[in-house]
């Protein structure tokens, strides 16, 4: 449930008063929301012990650059940062009763949205500063970057990000679908190849033309959040961006929890696969109904193919990072029985259906169906990681 500011004595609070008290009932929210599924254990047994083995591995970057990050090329890390721009989003903390409530008060509302974005652009140069620091290490002693460059490169790079924020708040005012993809892919290509190839050659070659590429990045964003803040047909999506993001970290925990079930609204009359419902398997028999029904079903629900792909994804990513063969040994160990936990969970949602329990009738058809999904779904994930790991060591083995 979303806290709602009261009203009373609004006549008399300020914007910034406004916001203050928002920002804190902000964070009580997602404090409340992070201990659902955060207990004392977790910390003492999960978090602390990470955040030890993590705090070891960064000073030991300093120390000696891992031999993993010595072929990383500087482009490389000019597009995981340019990547991190379009992390974020920028906050108004308005509320939809703020339209009716605060209609008499145009005031505290423009101290509200002015409070909150400075706030926000404070908020995201601490985020980019926080990533910048964990990638000094590389630009300092692998790249021989000075500090005075890395500290450049940041306000380089938060002033990119934040003018991404302000001008996605203008493209998503586009209201033709096709158009606002273009224009977000164009305008990604477009900023990306100045960050990246742009950054590259002004920080090799000299900081003049940097400085001027950053201060007219700020001069344009200025103009904007101050168009942004005294318009207020802006003012609904604004609030509609607001209510997202202080529901990520929920959605976020729903999301890895396996026991909430997670609905799909289809937007389209027709799912976009199996529209004409054709049958996979020739042989029918109630097992392979049920079997059909699961995988149909599993395939047509985004969120299920997402987190699937986003499992695979994950692991081979962590296996391409990670140098030592026996840690990718535990990853891949984990990642198995992480696996297939998950889609036991998918399973017993989807089963207890009404509909699903109308048609799955027999319980040894049910079970046979369950048999039969779960390697259709597990074993080409665990031959695909799998040989990526085997890949991946052997390019290691060779290359020592």
């Amino acid at each position: 449930m979303i806290v709602t500011t009261s009203y009373r004595g609004m006549n008399q609070m300020t914007g910034f008063n406004l916001f203050f008290k928002r920002l804190k009932q902000d964070w009580h929210f997602q404090w409340k929301a992070v201990k659902t599924v955060i207990d004392w254990t977790i910390w003492v047994y999960l978090i602390i012990p990470a955040a030890i083995i993590l705090l070891a591995s960064y000073r030991s970057w300093w120390m000696e650059t891992p031999e993993w990050l010595l072929g990383i090329p500087l482009e490389l890390t000019f597009i995981v940062l340019y990547l991190f721009c379009w992390i974020g989003s920028l906050r108004t903390f308005l509320e939809e009763a703020d339209q009716l409530f605060l209609l008499q008060n145009r005031q505290c509302v423009y101290g509200l949205k002015k409070s909150s974005l400075i706030y926000s652009v404070l908020l995201q140069v601490l985020k980019l500063f926080l990533i910048m620091m964990l990638f000094a290490p590389l630009l300092i002693n692998h790249y021989q970057f000075k500090w005075s460059s890395v500290i450049f490169i940041w306000v380089f790079i938060s002033s990119a990000h934040l003018l991404i924020l302000t001008v996605r708040i203008w493209m998503d005012q586009i209201s033709n679908i096709l158009l606002k993809g273009t224009v977000h892919f164009a305008f990604f290509l477009f900023f990306g190849g100045i960050i990246v190839v742009g950054g590259i050659e002004f920080v090799q070659s000299g900081f003049l033309l940097l400085i001027l590429i950053t201060s007219s990045f700020q001069i344009i964003i200025i103009l904007l959040l101050r168009r942004f803040i005294q318009r207020k047909a802006l003012e609904p999506y604004f609030i509609k961006l607001d209510r997202k993001q202080k529901l990520k970290h929920v959605k976020m925990i729903l999301t890895v929890t396996e026991f909430v079930p997670k609905e799909t609204t289809f937007n389209r009359k027709r799912p976009l696969l199996f529209r004409h419902s054709e049958r996979l398997f020739q042989n029918r028999s109630a097992e392979n109904g049920v079997s059909e029904l699961f995988i149909k079903t599993f395939i047509r629900n985004q969120s299920n193919v997402l987190s699937y792909l986003q499992i695979i994804g994950m692991t081979t990513g962590a296996l391409f990072v990670i140098p030592p063969i026996w840690i990718k040994a535990l990853i891949y160990i984990a990642f198995v029985l992480f696996l297939a936990k998950w889609l036991d969970s998918v399973w017993m949602i989807t089963i207890s259906k009404p509909f699903f329990k109308s048609i799955a009738r027999r319980d040894d058809a049910t079970y046979r169906a369950k048999i039969k999904v779960t390697k259709l779904f597990l074993f080409p994930a665990y031959g695909f990681v799998g040989l990526f790991l085997i890949i991946t060591s052997l390019i290691r083995y060779l290359l020592t």
